[in-house]
Parts: C-alpha cells; structure tokens; sequence
C-alpha cells in the first residue's frame, strides 16, 4: 500500500510539474516562431530595397508594363497626368515602387509602402531635387534612395500585443548610374523638363512617419 501510494505521489507530482513547465516552453517556442517570421519580413523588406535601388539606378524602367497587380496607397504623389505616363516621368515611377515591392516578396498592395528620393546636379543648377543623371562633378551629389515601410504582426498569436501594428522601416542610397528615359530608351535627363513639374521625394503615404534620411539624399 505504501508503495502504492508512492507512486500516485509522484505521478501526480509529474502532473503538475509538466502543467508548469509545458506552457512555458510553449510560449517560448511560439515566441521563438513569431520573432523568426518578424525577422524573415525585416530580411524581406531590406533585401528588396536594396534591389529595388540598384535597379533603379540602372534603369527607371524596370520590367515596365507588367505590374497588373501593383497598387499603389491611396495619397501617393506619383504623377499621372492622363495616367501614369511616361510623357511625364509618372510611369518611371510607379515601376520602380512596383519592381521594389515585387523584390520584397510581402505582396503588391500598399500593405508595403515604397519611398523614392534623389539628388543630382544635371540640366539645372545647383542641385534641386528635380534632376535624374549621374554627375561627372566628384564633389556633386548624385545619390538615390529607397525607402520601405511594411506593418509586421504576430504569426502565432502569442506575441500579438507586443508584435501586432509595429513597422519595420529599410532605407538604401545608392549613385545614380544612368539617366532616366522613355519608354522607347530615349535619356531624358531631367525629369522636370518632359512635361510634369516632378520633384523629390515622391512616396507612398508612410505607415507612421517617413524619416528624414528617406527624403533628403
């Protein structure tokens, strides 16, 4: 009887040992999870900016025509006179959003917020923001920045007050390459002389604040 009793002791002591410890290392292990899905969309975002900002320095129309599933946040600054028309640079834009946001791989809609800022010294000095060539000057500044804004949340549900609304921000500059151009790869130079008044910083509504080295190269 005695060693009967032991042994509903001790199972009864396993009982409740394993009801402490198991939802601690649940919750651990849950946590563990949603901060290593956390960490993959930051990885995302920041491997697509920088993409997205070497392409546009090479070209500033990347894959021009196939973003049918591209949207753009409502307040956006692109120009689209009649549409996004490259007759006034609009188009180059909203390719270049759209390529960045097919690189971070999180979804074409504006769930991903893109930034574009550059300066240069080209057809009109000093430099004014409006300006799109790479500079022969060493001293001149020629730089292009993409900015991305992607809301992160819990995918477990564990880490939901901690995770849930907060945004994860990924900024790369790079030099301009090469001029922006048509559609038929004519250089243009400055996109501020094609029919638009276009001027830097164009973006998409950011999902908190954009911060100041996303706006001024």
């Amino acid at each position: 009887m005695r060693r009967l009793r032991r042994r509903d002791a001790e199972r009864g002591a396993a009982l409740v040992e394993a009801a402490i410890i198991l939802p601690v290392l649940l919750l651990i292990v849950f946590s563990m999870i949603d901060l290593s899905w956390v960490f993959y969309e930051y990885i995302s975002v920041r491997q697509g900016v920088r993409e997205g900002a070497r392409e546009a320095a090479i070209t500033t129309l990347p894959n021009d025509g196939n973003w049918s599933s591209c949207l753009l946040a409502p307040g956006n600054n692109v120009p689209a006179t009649g549409g996004y028309s490259h007759a006034n640079g609009g188009a180059d834009f909203f390719d270049m959003m759209c390529y960045a946001k097919s690189r971070i791989g999180l979804g074409m809609g504006n769930g991903v917020r893109v930034s574009i800022a550059w300066s240069a010294i080209g057809a009109n000095n000093p430099p004014n923001g409006t300006d799109w060539v790479p500079s022969t000057s060493p001293t001149a500044t020629d730089s292009l920045i993409i900015c991305a804004q992607y809301k992160v949340g819990s995918l477990t549900g564990v880490l939901s007050p901690v995770l849930n609304g907060k945004v994860v921000t990924s900024k790369t500059e790079i030099r301009i390459e090469q001029p922006s151009v048509t559609a038929a790869g004519v250089a243009y130079g400055d996109l501020n002389t094609v029919g638009a008044s276009v001027t830097s910083p164009i973006q998409e509504p950011a999902l908190t604040s954009w911060p100041s080295s996303c706006t001024t190269p």
